[in-house]
């Protein structure tokens, strides 16, 4: 489960400013999971990683595929009950 924190990176009304410090950060961020992977490379940590991205993309894939069905039976269903 995903659990969020909410932290003030900056407080600017100025766009560059802004953008500036959302690129410091996520570049931030980026290191510090590279240097995660990097200590973990003994304990096969990475393809744990690597193998619960791809499930969740299938899962992601999925539930548009059932997004889909489901719109396109509603649709029907609508046609049928507004037919004259």
């Amino acid at each position: 489960m995903w659990t969020f924190s909410i932290a003030v990176l900056a407080e600017s009304y100025e766009v560059p400013a802004m953008a500036d410090a959302i690129k410091r950060y996520v570049a931030r961020r980026l290191v510090e999971r590279e240097h995660a992977l990097a200590d973990d490379a003994g304990r096969n940590v990475a393809q744990a990683v690597m193998y619960y991205g791809r499930r969740q993309r299938w899962r992601a894939v999925g539930m548009f595929v059932l997004g889909l069905f489901a719109g396109i039976a509603g649709l029907i269903a609508l046609a049928m009950l507004t037919r004259p």
